[in-house]
């Protein structure tokens, strides 16, 4: 049986014990199993013991999962023959050395993708994602440098940004899906503040949409001001939150995959 790595486990104990073979390796989970289920496993804070077994038969490793170091630590002054599994362990022919722990905290797990059951209805999934990015984007909203670039300009500038040759207003009409005169008027503000120009030599301009644009250092400047702002209020909500290690992994990863949700 195998056991997923549990997000509220805040520690883990990793014991490893040295032994001379297989067969010993074999009667130490049996022993070791039995102490488990008498007592550690009703343990506050306990989530599972896990063994494993070195393919040459010269190790055991128990990869333990707590809630926290202080459960762990606790654990041992529940147990009147602490002592006792210690030396029976010691006393076990074949074993070589140990045991010794090592504790670590989780901070960060990558699987293999897990693809969709068949029949599985991720409306829930889609509903959760929905509400997230729509109240976390309203309250970025809020999170503004002086004097910032409305929402529908913030857009523009960043398709400039990322579009190493400049564009026509008719490209970057047609990616916010809004008619080119529209865009012109957007454009004329950006112009008009210094945050875009109107340069020569791009990509897709003609007589038609007024020519290609730029971004301005002063717009790059924008951006990266607002990025700033927004990144600092998130590592102070983050931090302030008191989440634990293993759901800052969750977040880390969930960057990712909301792009790639954006981009579909």
């Amino acid at each position: 049986m195998t056991v997923a790595l549990a997000p509220h486990a805040g520690f883990i104990a990793l014991v490893t014990i040295r032994t001379k073979d297989a067969s010993v390796q074999h009667a130490l989970v049996k022993m070791l199993s039995q102490d488990v289920e008498s007592w550690v496993r009703h343990c506050p804070g306990f989530v599972s013991a896990n063994y494993h077994l070195s393919s040459d038969g010269t190790s055991l490793v128990n990869y333990a999962q707590w809630t926290s170091e202080e459960a762990y630590r606790a654990s041992f002054e529940r147990n009147p023959d602490k002592e006792a599994m210690r030396r029976a362990i010691r006393d076990l022919a074949g074993v070589e050395d140990g045991p010794s722990m090592t504790g670590y905290r989780l901070e960060r797990s990558i699987g293999a993708p897990r693809p969709a059951e068949p029949g599985e209805d991720l409306r829930a999934t889609a509903d959760w994602i929905r509400r997230g990015a729509m109240q976390l984007g309203s309250r970025l909203r809020k999170e503004n440098p002086e004097n910032p670039p409305a929402v529908h300009e913030l857009t523009v500038l960043v398709q400039l940004m990322n579009n190493r040759a400049p564009k026509s207003a008719r490209q970057l009409a047609a990616y916010d899906e809004v008619p080119v005169e529209t865009m012109l008027d957007t454009l004329a503000g950006l112009t008009s503040r210094g945050l875009a120009e109107a340069v020569d030599g791009g990509d897709g301009g003609d007589s038609g949409d007024g020519g290609d644009y730029a971004i301005t250092p002063d717009g790059k400047a924008a951006l990266d001001a607002g990025r700033e702002v927004r990144t600092e209020f998130l590592a102070k909500a983050v931090e302030g939150l008191g989440l634990t290690a293993a759901e800052r992994a969750v977040l880390h990863r969930a960057g990712p995959l909301l792009e790639r949700l954006a981009r579909y």
